[in-house]
């Protein structure tokens, strides 16, 4: 704990060991509940896996709560030729984040940067921002 400026004693700080072990197992966890819930699409194996019951939705189309996030993820996630790829999966401290290509036929493809806050080896709390890929002049946009 920070008092009035003073820095931790040695005994007062998390074990970097337990710091890291908890990291690699979230990487692990974001790296697995990615794979399943964006490659292999299995919404609700996902989420039954790794997200908490009462868990927090910052999407404004979707309510909190795990079931009401595989509700209206499995039909999105069931259009035909449906495919998200995903380029990159970051975890640090009690966020991870997953960048994620959406091709969905008909539409201009969308760039997805998912957000999730983890407590322990659980997700908890997720944010979204989705962009539109349009052409312009920059030569390596989105990815």
């Amino acid at each position: 704990m920070y008092l009035r400026g003073r820095l931790p004693t040695v005994e007062a700080r998390p074990p970097l060991d337990n710091q890291y072990a908890l990291q690699n197992k979230r990487q692990a966890i974001l790296e697995d509940f990615s794979h399943v819930f964006y490659t292999e699409k299995k919404v609700g194996e996902a989420f039954n896996k790794y997200v908490v019951e009462n868990y927090t939705q910052h999407n404004p189309n979707i309510l909190d709560g795990r079931q009401a996030a595989i509700e209206a993820l499995t039909p999105l996630y069931s259009t035909d030729g449906m495919v998200f790829e995903i380029h990159q999966t970051f975890v640090g401290g009690d966020y991870g984040l997953v960048h994620v290509k959406s091709v969905t036929p008909g539409q201009n493809d969308t760039a997805v940067m998912d957000m999730y806050r983890f407590e322990e080896l659980k997700i908890v709390e997720h944010w979204d921002v989705l962009q539109t890929m349009t052409a312009g002049i920059n030569p390596h946009p989105f990815f």
